[in-house]
């Protein structure tokens, strides 16, 4: 008779695609390692496009989201738990958890694991664990699970038919996926990282010349619909789809540039893309900077 199993619920969040794909992913190897299921009513905006097929997810009861979201607001952070520094029993009835990250200066703590042994006690039984932030992180069990993250998480028929007929005006050719993340990021961190056209069109140039040889086109991906700069002798064309379309072309890409971002992170990861991250306006790229993702700088 198999054991009962935990369910780990993750609340309603409002958060972005990439972001949400990589918890998602932290999640799922956790319970493919550990054995639990997951209620994720974070990641409702985008089941229409990631069915999430055969796997450790199961249906969320709208009304019993509705319920988590409510309580996600009061739950209270506690120094520490008999389950480890980063847990604490919540007094809503016996067998609920609530997990909140809570970083720890001293110990140089921000992140909560999801394969030591605090969260596999507190995964062992038939109880509810709630998880309320982003700082849950599985990284050496994702590497493990990879190929089946990649079926789990891959998008639906009409994602994959639409990214089908956007990439087919480029067969036969290389492809740079620009990843030009504006909307807010020109906020985020005081704007740091909303790079203007000018400086993606300088970096444009200077990426071809250190990719392989050979005529490149160039695949803009943005959630704001600003004009490039004309580059000479390249082919520049500014992708329209949705998110989860333009993810998933932008994952065939042949190379990938961008700001640091889960979504790039993401298309470069899922399909094996190297890709360069661009950290300040005056970054040079140079040969041997595009390479596949570091499973250390993972999100």
């Amino acid at each position: 008779m198999s054991r009962p199993l935990a369910t780990v619920v993750l609340p309603y969040r409002d958060w972005r695609l990439g972001n949400s794909l990589w918890l998602s992913a932290h999640f799922l190897s956790s319970a493919l390692q550990h054995g639990f299921v997951i209620q994720d009513a974070g990641f409702s905006p985008y089941d229409a496009w990631y069915p999430r097929f055969d796997s450790p997810f199961v249906a969320v009861d709208p009304a019993e989201a509705a319920r988590w979201q409510r309580r996600r607001r009061w739950l209270r952070r506690c120094p520490s738990g008999r389950f480890g520094p980063f847990a604490h029993i919540n007094s809503l009835r016996p067998g609920f958890l609530a997990l909140q990250r809570q970083q720890n200066a001293a110990r140089g703590i921000c992140h909560q694991s999801l394969d030591d042994a605090h969260w596999r006690r507190l995964v062992s039984g038939a109880r509810t664990v709630v998880a309320t932030d982003y700082f849950f992180r599985a990284t050496e069990l994702v590497l493990r699970h990879r190929q089946e993250i990649r079926r789990v998480l891959a998008p639906n028929a009409s994602v994959i038919h639409q990214a089908d007929a956007a990439m087919g005006e480029f067969a036969g050719q290389r492809v740079l996926g620009v990843h030009q993340r504006l909307g807010d990021y020109r906020t985020y961190q005081g704007g740091r990282y909303a790079f203007p056209n000018e400086v993606y069109a300088q970096w444009i140039e200077q990426a071809v010349t250190v990719l392989p040889q050979g005529e490149w086109s160039i695949a803009v991906f943005s959630d704001e619909c600003a004009g490039m700069p004309a580059i000479a002798s390249l082919s520049v064309r500014r992708m329209k789809g949705d998110a989860a379309i333009d993810l998933e072309c932008l994952s065939r890409c042949d190379a990938i540039l961008g700001p640091p971002s889960s979504f790039s992170l993401w298309a470069a990861w899922i399909k094996d893309v190297p890709l360069v991250q661009m950290m300040t306006q005056d970054q040079v790229i140079g040969a041997g900077d595009f390479h596949p993702v570091d499973p250390l700088r993972m999100p």
